[in-house]
């Protein structure tokens, strides 16, 4: 278990308006997911506690706060980061994940996709 606190999260996030309990929850989640995914066995005490930091932060802005790609004043217009297509790459804390860890496992986890073929039979043809 890692010794990643709120208050070294809210140093990548300034800016979170979510209370400590909650960043705290964030913490447990990243720190579950490195120990699943194989890396806390493949990496040291240090590079486990960076991990977890901006895991948590990745975590934060694809979900309660979203991380806001682009802008536009009049009329107002935000879009937000696709998390769910593009896995840790979507957000620069998750970015940073990837180019943190020494062992390659999360980067190998964020480009592993499953390909769908999808093919149109036109109704009638038996052949």
């Amino acid at each position: 278990m890692s010794t990643v606190t709120p208050a070294m999260v809210k140093l990548i996030l300034p800016e979170t308006e979510l209370v400590d309990g909650n960043i705290q929850a964030f913490i447990t989640s990243a720190e579950r997911f490195l120990d699943a995914s194989g890396v806390t066995s493949a990496v040291d005490d240090t590079i486990i506690e960076e991990l977890t930091k901006w895991l948590t932060a990745h975590f934060i802005t694809s979900t309660v706060e979203r991380l806001a790609i682009s802008e536009k004043a009049g009329p107002t217009e935000q879009k937000f980061a696709n998390v769910y297509s593009s896995n840790l790459s979507s957000t620069p804390y998750g970015q940073t994940v990837i180019a943190l860890d020494p062992s390659g496992i999360l980067k190998e986890l964020t480009a592993m996709r499953k390909l769908i073929s999808l093919y149109a039979i036109p109704e009638g043809d038996t052949k």
